[in-house]
């Protein structure tokens, strides 16, 4: 029985409101986490009104954890060195993402739209003026452009700019603005003409591309473009891969994947090596467990020391739980940050800058 199905019966007639949770849409089956088709007029239950005013031309301030929410933003900043709390910042956008340079890159926001629901620009910033008219370039996306759809984002620490449009990822260069077209566009087939359905995505620092796939992931290298078949597919028994999260990589490039909970079992994130493939087993598993209340697990960053930061949902409501870079099995936190439901339904994107 799933933990959803069982809160109904204990508290009949309750509504369970998941307000800081990356809920999927009903009609979309886990490991699809693609966001719904956006709306062509403004929605008939815009964000709440008590959302924080947006932050316009603010400097953050390093170390910090930068999250973003569903499609109606905003995306929040919290010093990675505090403690609960609320975020110091609140930025106009979404899919928050950080290249090596520590520039922010923000899918714009457009009221009462959300973001990506018209033509819009991937805005990228210096992190010491962050929104308002600040931006180092935009990016134009959305409909009468090459990429008409944004379901998620990645960047490399070079600044190039992976976006999953739904039936591909285009991969735009450091310098990419306006209307420039991509420089590589990623299609999949599985072989013998299976498809691969393209879900969350990241990127490491070699430019290797991690697309999930239901239950598994598939890697492509720096190189490709077209239709190709995944270099790489980490699927099987042994990796423990399930009802996937996001996905992020360390300075080694090793792999950290989240993985929610639909049972009674609270949510993980698994470390792979950078070379996984097949059915590899994962490096380690840190879980929920260890927190008194079991957790979905969201989004996960790795600083440079090694600190893994991770997005939780239900019971946790967003929090981000920071865990010992040695951090393995039923772990506790060495810190918290955020919770309560600040934000308005949020996913699980992370970034640390």
């Amino acid at each position: 029985m799933k933990r959803s199905d069982f809160l109904h019966l204990v508290l009949s007639g309750c509504v369970i409101a998941l307000l800081m949770g990356c809920s999927q849409p009903a009609n979309q089956s886990a490991g699809n986490p693609t966001r719904s088709a956006p709306p062509t007029d403004p929605p008939g239950n815009p964000p709440p009104t008590n959302q924080p005013v947006y932050s316009v031309g603010v400097s953050l301030s390093h170390p910090s954890v930068i999250v973003g929410t569903n499609g109606w933003g905003p995306t929040y900043v919290y010093q990675a060195t505090g403690s609960g709390g609320s975020p110091y910042a609140s930025l106009e956008g979404c899919l928050p993402g950080v290249d090596g340079q520590g520039n922010i890159y923000l899918l714009a926001f457009q009221y009462p739209w959300g973001c990506g629901a018209k033509l819009s620009t991937i805005d990228v910033y210096a992190p010491t003026a962050v929104g308002g008219s600040s931006t180092i370039r935009s990016l134009l996306v959305g409909p009468g452009t090459t990429i008409a759809n944004v379901t998620d984002m990645a960047v490399s620490p070079a600044g190039e700019i992976f976006v999953n449009d739904g039936n591909g990822v285009a991969v735009f260069s450091a310098t990419a603005k306006g209307s420039d077209a991509p420089a590589r566009y990623i299609q999949w087939n599985g072989g013998e003409g299976a498809t691969l359905t393209p879900g969350y995505i990241a990127v490491d620092g070699k430019d290797n591309l991690y697309v999930e796939n239901g239950t598994s992931i598939a890697v492509f290298g720096p190189q490709d473009t077209g239709l190709v078949i995944p270099s790489r597919v980490i699927s099987g028994p042994h990796t423990q891969l399930g009802e996937l999260g996001r996905m992020t990589t360390d300075l080694q490039g090793n792999l950290y994947v989240t993985i929610g909970a639909d049972e009674f079992v609270g949510g993980s994130v698994v470390e792979f090596t950078a070379e996984a493939n097949g059915d590899a087993v994962p490096l380690r598993s840190v879980s929920s467990t260890g927190m008194g209340n079991f957790a979905d697990f969201l989004g996960v960053a790795v600083d440079p020391s090694g600190l893994i930061y991770i997005r939780a949902t239900d019971p946790y409501c967003g929090a981000i739980f920071v865990f010992a870079a040695d951090a393995s099995g039923s772990s506790t936190p060495l810190n918290v940050l955020g919770g309560g439901c600040p934000a308005y339904d949020p996913d699980g994107t992370i970034a640390f800058f």
